[in-house]
Parts: structure tokens; sequence; C-alpha cells
């Protein structure tokens, strides 16, 4: 039965990995064809957007955080001028202009860095309340266990040694009985 389900799964992954290549070959066509059609646009916007490329390949997450970013960002630097090159009367020699002037990749290849920025700071602020959420937690879990010693007395602590039917023997126990708990538990098959 199970041999049956493994056949199955494979085949749905086979099919979805060839629909997948399919697509995908199938947008870059598309993309080659637009691009050749709308040629002045497309320069610029291929060279505006190659930031957007690099954090692609760099960025290694699985959600894309990075990629997204730097590209929101990145397009937004190029969304003027693009504008700008489909309003105009002579859209390729506009578009060359623009690809000449540094002023313009400066100005979208910054757009590009903020993105960089934004990203940075998000991640790392976002990471910084985390650690330090964790820590109050922390804090608040060693309050309440010390309330609790306080309430009931040390035997609550963890430390006291209980029989086989849970009652505690009297004796507490030592870092190396501790430890030796921990690992017989572990050995213990499931």
């Amino acid at each position: 039965m199970s041999n049956k389900k493994s056949n199955k799964t494979q085949k749905k992954r086979k099919s979805s990995k060839i629909g997948l290549s399919i697509r995908f070959i199938l947008i870059a066509f598309m993309l080659v064809i637009v691009s050749f059609l709308f040629w002045e646009s497309a320069s610029l916007f291929w060279i505006g957007m190659l930031p957007t490329g690099v954090a692609w390949i760099i960025d290694r997450s699985r959600q894309k955080s990075k990629t997204l970013t730097v590209g929101a960002m990145n397009f937004a630097g190029c969304f003027p001028y693009l504008m700008s090159i489909w309003m105009a009367f002579d859209p390729a020699v506009l578009s060359a202009r623009y690809l000449d002037d540094p002023l313009t990749i400066i100005v979208i290849y910054g757009a590009a860095f903020v993105g960089y920025v934004i990203n940075y700071l998000s991640v790392s602020g976002f990471s910084a309340y985390a650690v330090q959420r964790a820590k109050d937690q922390i804090l608040k879990i060693d309050k309440e266990k010390k309330a609790l010693e306080q309430r009931w007395g040390k035997k609550v602590n963890g430390k006291t040694v209980l029989d086989e039917k849970g009652f505690p023997t009297g004796k507490d126990k030592t870092i190396e009985e501790d430890n030796d708990d921990e690992e017989s538990t572990s050995k213990a098959p499931a």
C-alpha cells in the first residue's frame, strides 16, 4: 500500500516539475518577445533592475524577503524613467539618453540601496525585539519559579529525587545525577 502511495507521489512530483519547467520556459519566451517588441523600455528596465537580480542570487531564504524589498524599491526607482519613455514622442532617443546619463543609474541603483537598508533595518530590528522578548520571558519564568519555591518549599524546584510513585524521597539531585537522568531518558527506546 505504501509503495503505491510513494509511486503516486513520485509521479505527481515529476509531473509538477515538468509543469513548472514548461511554465518557466513559456514565461521566459514571453519576456523575450516583449523585450524585443518594447526594447526601449526593456533596455532601461533590465539594466535598472540588475540589483534585484543580485539580491535574488544572494538571498538564500525561502521567502526571498530581501529580493522583494530590494525589487520593490528598485522598481520604484525605475518607474519614473519608464513612464517618461512610455509618454515620449521618440522613446528610443529618450531611452538612450537615460542609459547614457549617470544620474539616472545613480537614482535607480540608489533606490535599490534604500531597499537593502530597509531590509537590513527591519531584520535586525525584529531580531533584537525577539531576543529581548525571549529574555523577558525567561525573567518572568524565573520569578514564577521563585514564587512557587517560596510558597511550596524547595521540593518544587525540580531538584528533589522522586520515588517510583512520584513522591519525594528527601534527597536532592546533584548536577551529575541530573545529567545521568537526562542521558538515560534520551537513550531509552521510544
